[in-house]
């Protein structure tokens, strides 16, 4: 029987480390993406916008890292400040936050944010079929996020103000969510004085809410009317 040479290294060892050294490779790719987005960190209206007007970044691989960079579109897009954009940087950077949301979606097709940008765009792009179809996807893959139910609630009365029944989109249940929330009370507030078509939705989403979130709407609701 033929003996290995003193030295030489058998296709075991070398087939592990040929796999350590890709492991590592992996490693050091996987790394780059995130820090990138780590020393960026979550852009403000204004650095985001332009950041989106052409953006030069590595996409984040982690979901925590993805939810950073979509945040920062929406801060652009949502922000007061972006009223005084040009109408044509306003849809570039919505189809921009788009096709990065469609890349992710692509290996990460759960992530609420994404669906909720290319429901944002589509609006913007006056497609309600697609805008509204978006937006229930982002519900039901985040059917709990507060911080997602305030801006799909006002993507919603940006589509149809006042509209209680809206197809595929459970306008209910985020209303529900709103009033439970610090956030999203004076929304719901507004939106019960503002749209009397909306109020029986409004008190049926306070149901299955817990006594101090109703006394807390109540409360919020008074006060409101009294300073009207």
């Amino acid at each position: 029987m033929a003996r290995r040479q003193a030295g030489s290294l058998s296709p075991y060892t070398l087939l592990g480390a040929l796999a350590l050294a890709l492991l590592a490779g992996m490693s050091f790719f996987i790394f780059l993406k995130e820090l990138d987005q780590y020393s960026r960190g979550i852009l403000n209206d204004q650095d985001g916008f332009q950041h989106w007007v052409d953006p030069q970044h590595e996409t984040p691989l982690s979901s925590n890292g993805q939810i950073d960079l979509l945040t920062g579109c929406m801060f652009a897009l949502e922000s007061w400040k972006t009223r005084f954009q040009s109408q044509a940087d306003i849809l570039t950077v919505a189809r921009n936050c788009a096709a990065e949301s469609e890349k992710i979606l692509a290996f990460n097709p759960n992530l609420s944010e994404a669906h909720y940008l290319r429901a944002y765009t589509a609006f913007l792009e006056d497609d309600f079929d697609a805008a509204v179809e978006y937006m229930a996807r982002s519900q039901e893959t985040a059917p709990t996020d507060q911080w997602l139910a305030v801006r799909r609630v006002g993507l919603a009365q940006n589509m149809l103000p006042g509209e209680p029944n809206i197809e595929l989109y459970n306008l209910q249940n985020d209303l529900g969510l709103l009033i439970a929330s610090n956030r999203g009370l004076d929304t719901a507030t507004r939106l019960y004085i503002r749209h009397p078509q909306l109020r029986d939705m409004i008190v049926a989403s306070t149901e299955n809410l817990s006594d101090r979130d109703r006394v807390r709407f109540l409360s919020g609701l008074k006060s409101a009317v009294a300073r009207r």
